[in-house]
């Protein structure tokens, strides 16, 4: 199994694949596993942490495993603290991940002395913003916003790792995010790439269907957060008698513009039944999308028509004009 493989599996649901991929991944030696190993040393299980820390101490990340499983481990000690303190020294700030996702244990024990470590760091707002993602406090976004504005970062990578969390937190941590780019304006997926690093399972790119939570992830870096889990591709399907929004199969999400009537981020469209003045809105309004990163895609894209789906020449003639290649399926 490659490298590149084991770390997909390191976000896989079963924490038995996600402790066996650590095991493996020490032994590969490569370095491209580290960051991914450090997101998990705030594992929800106690067996994938220990994995996660035994294979990181082989890469000679041994004061990192200390700090930031020593912040809330019961063998924490003044030794983890003082490592800790001392990559803070050293501006070396990826321990605060794997200490934040603390915050949402179920112990209240280790949310504690989590919250007590990040306290001592000089994290304590960083800390209280993401504490009020998790309990889904509405002050969290303005709060979260409000570092952005003053150009703190440090939420970016514990926000990213809770989309893979429960849907409610990972609602919270997207709206938190979108929030968050507010501010950043332009400059959103450039900050976000840092926190896709160390997610390398993830979807390439974000999707932005949901009408109450702008889901949020980097375009730029091609790694996003798989805020929809195993979303391979995402298809725009114009179909007048699929009555739902959206649909899921083989890791296609195939979400109906017909029921949306708004652009979202896709791959690639799917004309099944629509008129030619439906495909024409829908033509019209591809056209005249300003957003930066799609509209350069929509010339590499290919529209497939259903044969049964008897579309107008000049429509068609739209369609060659608008995608980069029209082709009957």
């Amino acid at each position: 199994m490659t490298v590149e493989e084991l770390i997909r599996q390191l976000g896989d649901r079963d924490w038995r694949v996600r402790q066996r991929a650590c095991q493996e991944l020490a032994k590969s030696g490569d370095a491209r596993a580290i960051e991914p190993l450090i997101g998990r040393l705030g594992d929800l299980y106690l067996l994938v942490r220990q994995a996660a820390a035994r294979a990181l101490e082989g890469f000679g990340e041994g004061r990192l495993v200390r700090a930031a499983l020593g912040a809330v481990e019961e063998t924490q000690g003044s030794a983890a603290a003082q490592d800790l303190l001392a990559l803070c020294a050293e501006g070396d700030t990826r321990w605060l991940a794997p200490v934040l996702a603390r915050l949402a244990d179920t112990d209240r024990n280790v949310r504690q002395r989590a919250y007590d470590m990040l306290e001592r760091a000089g994290e304590t707002r960083v800390a209280q913003a993401v504490r009020n993602v998790l309990r889904q406090a509405p002050e969290a976004v303005t709060e979260l916003a409000a570092l952005a504005a003053e150009g703190d970062l440090r939420p970016v990578e514990p926000l990213v790792a809770l989309l893979d969390d429960v849907p409610a937190i990972r609602d919270a941590a997207a709206r938190s995010l979108a929030g968050m780019a507010e501010v950043w304006e332009g400059r959103a997926g450039e900050l976000l790439c840092r926190a896709c690093l160390a997610r390398l399972e993830y979807r390439q790119r974000v999707v932005r269907w949901r009408e109450d939570a702008r889901w949020l992830a980097c375009r730029s870096c091609q790694r996003a957060a798989k805020v929809l889990k195993g979303v391979q591709q995402v298809v725009a399907v114009l179909n007048e008698r699929r009555a739902a929004e959206q649909a899921w199969r083989d890791g296609v999400l195939e979400v109906n513009w017909l029921k949306r009537r708004t652009l979202f981020d896709f791959d690639r469209v799917a004309i099944v039944r629509a008129t030619d003045e439906e495909v024409e809105r829908f033509a019209i309004q591809v056209s005249n999308d300003t957003d930066e990163w799609r509209q350069p895609c929509y010339k590499r894209m290919v529209c497939a028509v259903a044969r049964q789906c008897a579309l107008s020449e000049n429509t068609l003639r739209i369609l060659r004009q608008t995608f980069g290649e029209v082709v009957r399926a």
